[in-house]
């Protein structure tokens, strides 16, 4: 059983704007870890926990099939909070995705932490949350995820 929220905060805007959020995902006995991200003009910054062996960051469209995935190694921890930015821009006919993922209350960093180029563009979509809580039983119900301190600002 799974447990998967997408939760949209307004209807769909232009492209040209950043979702900032702190998250947090419960582990559960340590090998149970969910996923949980940020949307952006239909692409999904995602700390991948609960489908890999490893940890990972995913940045990731699709309409109707997946279309753009670019996935790095990330050891984000468990029942931590982070704090995690997504930006998406258009310019010269291409989409330019951008993630940052840094441990709440520390400065964010100058790099990106993410990047990738989406040759055909997603030109609008609304902002939102996304969490998969693995683990869900009749007794159990599955690995919590947490979301604060949610802004939306367009960009400069």
């Amino acid at each position: 059983p799974f447990a998967r929220l997408r939760c949209y905060m307004t209807d769909p805007l232009d492209t040209g704007y950043t979702v900032q959020s702190d998250m947090l995902g419960e582990s559960k006995k340590k090998r149970f870890i969910p996923d949980m991200g940020l949307l952006n003009s239909r692409y999904k910054l995602i700390l991948l926990g609960s489908s890999e062996m490893s940890r990972k960051l995913r940045i990731f469209t699709r309409d109707p099939m997946p279309r753009l995935q670019k996935d790095i190694d990330f050891d984000w921890k468990p029942d931590t909070w982070d704090t995690v930015k997504i930006t998406v821009d258009v310019s010269d006919g291409k989409g330019f995705i951008k993630g940052k993922v840094w441990e709440r209350g520390t400065e964010e960093p100058k790099k990106w932490t993410i990047q990738a180029e989406d040759p055909y563009p997603n030109m609008m979509g609304s902002p939102g949350l996304y969490a998969y809580s693995v683990n869900i039983t009749s007794k159990s119900p599955g690995t919590p995820v947490y979301f604060d301190n949610v802004v939306i600002t367009r960009n400069k």
